[in-house]
């Protein structure tokens, strides 16, 4: 038996905000499952840096050290390695998380980096684990790299995703995530947490990660309803939030999970922070949401030029996207439309375009993000071609401020632009009223208020750079 502690990092950075830590908290639970004895130490939920941590740790003297990492956290993590190996000499060292997959030869690079594990490692940290337990030092694994040896191929995904255990809840403080800004802002009950009932997603846009791969997999309906069921009945849970990929791809399972909630009388509310498929949603799904509990959906638009819909691969049906969003509307969800603007080619009038679908829209909430470009994405790619990489620093990402911009309309323009939408967006008094009808949480739209003047005082104060 290892000891094996899993950790975040915490950046700080403007518009913070965090879920549960569910990729660390699977991997405690397969780890726990095959005998070992994991710790979760979510240093993103903390607010705080590994070195004020390294004390309380002390005493558990872990025999690996597993970090899950996303993309602006790469100067962190070569500080946090390096803090381990220095309060835990003989403890192995390995990388996993968004960053690990997208950049993993950098990772690699780290100086006392051990090992970094691609894809979903339920099925490989184990064996991984249990071999250096055994005193090997590289072992032949699916998945997994080592400093200055060939990779090997990724592991294929995870057919079975309910032959899982669930998540080691009892690894985090649930208080710590209900007292700390959460994905979305809103909220109706303070008591949540993240479930994921899918993995992966077979489209194709070039901006997207895709982490889980292309190959869709779900959870049964009757699974994931066990789980909210666990979490309502046994830790206090009033709100779920899905955060898969494409909950609703099978519209099918969508709704008998919304069948089962129902019929187990399980009084929740519902979200889901990474937004659906409005193409893959119909009245009778709606219907079924509301009844179960949801809130509010966000959908992911992106743009509503026809042509950057086909080159961008999203291919939303931006006709049936307006009737969902005005059903949705209808049965008093709360509607929030994600938008993204400075796509390579787009020009002026595709962003007007954008903007002004948003205003006539039904939308309660428009959230526009200026695109990021990430390693192994079609996107990378195009912005290499283009000559835009040469300066790229992962520790800039920023959706407001990017550090790599890609399209012929100049940032301080867009600023404007989206500076303007967000203001004939929220200061039309009719949507106002519609918002303050449709708030869980009255006391929220000033909060949302305090929120939108301070990001319209900076897309003034930066528009002008």
């Amino acid at each position: 038996m290892a000891k094996v502690l899993l950790a975040t990092l915490y950046k700080r950075q403007r518009n913070y905000q965090v879920g549960p830590p569910l990729g660390v908290m699977y991997l405690a639970a397969a780890l726990r499952r095959a005998g070992h004895e994991p710790r979760i130490m979510d240093l993103r939920a903390r607010q705080e840096s590994l070195s004020l941590e390294t004390d309380q740790i002390t005493h558990f003297v872990p025999d690996v050290v597993g970090f899950s990492t996303v993309i602006p956290e790469a100067t962190l993590l070569t500080e946090a390695v390096r803090l381990t190996k220095q309060k835990f000499p003989y403890a192995r060292v390995a990388v996993g998380g968004p960053y690990a997959n997208s950049s993993t030869l950098e990772v690699l690079k780290i100086q006392a980096v051990d090992a970094v594990v691609r894809g979903e490692g339920e099925h490989v940290l184990p064996r991984l684990v249990e071999a250096w337990g055994r005193g090997e030092e590289h072992p032949e694994l699916p998945g997994v790299g080592y400093p200055g040896i060939t990779l090997g191929e990724v592991p294929a995904p995870i057919e079975d995703l309910d032959a899982l255990p669930w998540p080691a809840w009892d690894l985090v403080n649930f208080s710590l995530y209900h007292r700390r800004p959460r994905h979305g802002y809103l909220y109706k009950y303070q008591e949540y947490f993240s479930v994921l009932s899918t993995r992966g997603c077979p489209y194709h846009c070039i901006f997207c990660q895709n982490i889980f791969g292309k190959q869709y997999r779900t959870r049964s309906a009757r699974s994931v309803a066990d789980e909210v069921t666990e979490l309502v009945q046994k830790h206090g849970i009033r709100e779920i939030h899905f955060v898969d990929d494409a909950f609703n791809l099978d519209l099918d399972r969508a709704k008998q999970i919304c069948d089962l909630i129902v019929e187990r009388g399980l009084k929740i509310a519902i979200t889901f922070p990474a937004g659906l498929r409005a193409d893959r949603m119909d009245r009778e799904l709606i219907d079924k949401l509301a009844a179960a509990g949801a809130y509010k959906i966000p959908y992911g638009i992106e743009t509503a030029s026809p042509r950057l819909q086909r080159d961008l691969k999203k291919n939303v049906n931006l006709g049936k996207l307006k009737t969902i969003i005005e059903y949705t509307a209808s049965r008093k969800i709360i509607a929030q439309g994600f938008f993204m603007v400075g796509f390579p080619t787009e020009n002026e009038s595709e962003i007007k375009e954008t903007t002004i679908f948003a205003l006539r829209s039904k939308l309660h909430f428009i959230t526009f993000n200026h695109v990021n470009v990430f390693p192994g994405t079609e996107l990378w790619t195009i912005a290499a071609e283009l000559g835009k990489l040469k300066d790229y620093d992962p520790a800039n990402c920023d959706y407001d401020n990017p550090p790599v911009h890609l399209s012929d309309v100049p940032v301080g323009r867009i600023k404007a632009l989206v500076r303007n939408v967000h203001l004939r967006f929220y200061l039309n008094p009719r949507r106002l009223w519609r918002i303050w009808r449709v708030l869980p949480r009255k006391k929220h739209f000033f909060g949302f208020i305090g929120l939108f003047l301070g990001k319209l005082f900076w897309f003034s104060d930066r528009g002008r750079e």
